[in-house]
């Protein structure tokens, strides 16, 4: 049986680190209370670093049925004292450890209180002044009697290393005035959030370099909220495995599996936390909320704000120009208007468009509602290495290059608004054809 692991629930109640124990057990049966259990003596540690001792009966698949903290700590590694003891007078190892402890404290505060009444030190008051004969222990009568051999341990285990936190005053409040201004940042950062989310979304307007300015500041607000989640992860993880190796495990594997919170949030409703490691977690369920709000805020507000923006432009054009579906005419009439200016352009092909293109010639295609721009690189096939991304750079670069007066070209827009797409081709010098894209109404926002 695994003691500690049967005692786990026990130790973390009473703010002894399982990882720290260290303890003996003792099976004889006459100084036990309950026939299927263990005594185990032991001392353990607190998150501080403090010592804390115990004297406990513990059962398999029950835990501790029985026992309670030994006061000082020392006392719990006075077994082969105590167990003598406990046989010569015929009671539980419990019971004559918890009474060893008393009278152990009751010859103490004896002792404290003649070195403050003689003004001396404690141990010269306990050099000079025996205690009375009601307050001394029988032990010393006992011990001249024959006394049974000290059982060997069934099991003893040294203590995991453990850091050791300095509790003085002046770390406290140092601790807790940084634990204030990391809540006022956090929370003053989640105010700037929905501050910047919250006005677009009720309805208020942003110009284009305002947007900006947001996904930038959102960005800015994120990225430390994003390293706090992560640092605050890691610290609730190393908090599980003080508690639990099970749950620490548990913790890492989550993590990496994307569902380390909810896991978070069943360890922090199912042990009772010191204060110290419910900070730990309260502060990564805040990160938590805080970054997933900004990623859905962002999601949702951003891209409606962009839209909005897009149909701000789009009707800013229609009101500033003639109708558009005055535009509008018959297939013939437009037919007959791109083959004349098709037929005025032709005779004047190729053109050079830059020092690698040169467009060769334009075919009206009435089929498909299209205008074929065919234009031909002057290196060849194997010498050209062309991305699609690279033809997609081409069309963003005709209304760069030509800033508005493109879309609000009227050739252009009539032929856009009656639905023909105008075709860029592209051809290597020796016939490959080597890439394409489409110009169509949407893209000029018609």
């Amino acid at each position: 049986m695994d003691v500690i692991q049967e005692a786990e629930i026990w130790l973390i109640d009473n703010g002894i680190l399982p990882s720290s124990v260290q303890y003996n057990i003792y099976t004889q049966k006459q100084v036990l209370k309950y026939p299927n259990a263990v005594a185990v003596l032991g001392v353990g540690k607190t998150r501080h670093g403090n010592n804390i001792g115990f004297a406990i009966e513990v059962v398999q698949g029950q835990g501790v049925v029985y026992g309670g903290i030994l006061e000082p700590d020392g006392v719990a590694m006075w077994g082969k004292k105590g167990l003598m003891r406990t046989i010569a007078e015929n009671k539980l190892l419990i019971d004559v450890m918890q009474e060893m402890a008393q009278e152990h404290r009751t010859a103490l505060a004896y002792y404290e209180r003649i070195a403050n009444e003689k003004g001396i030190s404690l141990m010269e008051a306990m050099q000079k002044y025996p205690l009375p004969e009601y307050q001394q222990s029988n032990t010393s009568s006992r011990s001249k009697e024959q006394a049974p051999l000290e059982p060997t341990p069934i099991r003893q285990t040294p203590p995991k290393q453990q850091r050791v936190v300095v509790d003085d005053e002046l770390d406290e409040q140092q601790g807790e005035s940084h634990s204030k201004v990391w809540d006022w940042l956090a929370w003053g950062l989640f105010g700037c959030v929905a501050i910047i989310l919250g006005i677009p979304a009720l309805g208020g307007s942003v110009s284009s370099t305002m947007l900006e300015v947001m996904i930038f500041v959102l960005g800015l607000i994120a990225l430390p909220l994003l390293i706090a989640l992560i640092w605050y992860v890691f610290k609730s993880i190393y908090t599980m495995f003080q508690y639990s190796n099970l749950w620490g495990i548990l913790g890492v594997a989550t993590a990496i599996f994307g569902f380390y919170p909810l896991l978070a949030g069943v360890f922090y409703f199912t042990y009772e936390l010191e204060d110290e490691d419910k900070t730990i977690f309260k502060r990564l369920f805040m990160s938590c909320f805080m970054v997933v709000f900004i990623g859905i805020g962002s999601a949702i507000v951003l891209p409606a704000l962009s839209d909005n923006k897009q149909v701000e432009s789009a009707s800013s054009y229609e009101g500033s120009h003639s109708d558009i579906e005055n535009l509008r005419v018959s297939d013939d009439e437009l037919y007959a208007v791109l083959e004349s200016e098709i037929a005025e352009i032709k005779p004047t092909l190729p053109v050079k468009v830059d020092n690698e293109t040169f467009i060769v010639d334009i075919q009206l295609d009435k089929a498909m509602r299209r205008i074929n721009y065919i234009s031909r690189f002057s290196r060849n096939k194997d010498e050209l290495l062309l991305s699609d991304e690279y033809f997609q750079k081409r069309k963003q670069s005709v209304f760069v290059s030509n800033g508005d007066n493109f879309c609000q070209n009227e050739a252009v827009k009539q032929t856009l608004v009656n639905g023909i797409e105008m075709r860029y081709v592209y051809y290597s010098n020796d016939g490959y054809q080597i890439g394409k894209y489409n110009i169509t109404r949407q893209d000029c926002g018609y």
